[in-house]
């Protein structure tokens, strides 16, 4: 029903990435990522689907094959978009044959008002040395984002693997950075817990 409804889910809306987990968590989950400029365009996006007459009925007709839905709010880190493209990047095709591996990395922080920017300022401080090093893989750096609506001070990295091979070598060419291994340091000791979750895009999704 989503492969059926994909033209008009993409015409309705700021579409990113749809995708379901291979492991990492639960199974059976779709993640649907989209982008809006702020909540007020995010209000209008959700005002014109409900008055379209086939979004409502393929709405409807799945509704049965779900057992839950949660939905959050997040916020970009700014150097992602100066940097980096992040969430304003429509799409993302694949040009090099490998089949797309995405990396959803989550993590929930200890209480406080200032705990989201020390995260980001290690987190910025590390990651071009990281990129530099693990080029080679072929991995792209997708965004940063942490919580408006939902639970708090959680930050979610999101990358793009060139599948479980170019995961593994992105892993290992990232622990020759210095830079990168002290950003994790830096970071540990804001974290209450993390957990990473491997996800595979749909054929209609806008990143694949």
């Amino acid at each position: 029903m989503a492969n059926s409804s994909a033209d008009l889910r993409k015409q309705l809306t700021p579409l990113r990435l749809f995708a379901m987990p291979d492991t990492g968590g639960q199974l059976n989950t779709a993640f649907h990522f989209y982008h809006h400029a702020n909540l007020s365009a995010r209000e209008d996006v959700f005002k014109g689907m409900g008055r379209h007459p086939q979004w409502l009925q393929f709405a409807k007709e799945c509704r049965p094959c779900c057992d839950k839905q949660s939905s959050s709010i997040y916020s970009e880190a700014s150097f992602v978009a100066e940097s980096y493209g992040g969430m304003a990047t429509e799409r993302i095709d694949p040009s090099d044959g490998h089949a797309a591996l995405y990396e959803l990395r989550r993590y929930r922080l200890v209480l406080g008002y200032d705990t989201v920017p020390r995260f980001i300022e290690h987190y910025s401080g590390g990651l071009h040395s990281k990129l530099q090093v693990s080029k080679d893989a072929g991995s792209r750096f997708c965004s940063l984002l942490y919580t408006e609506v939902g639970s708090l001070n959680e930050v979610i990295e999101l990358w793009r693997h060139n599948g479980v091979a170019g995961l593994e070598q992105c892993r290992v060419l990232s622990r020759q950075s210095q830079l990168w291994k002290k950003a994790v340091g830096n970071i540990a000791p804001l974290a209450l817990s993390f957990t990473n979750t491997l996800l595979k895009p749909a054929s209609f999704s806008n990143w694949r």
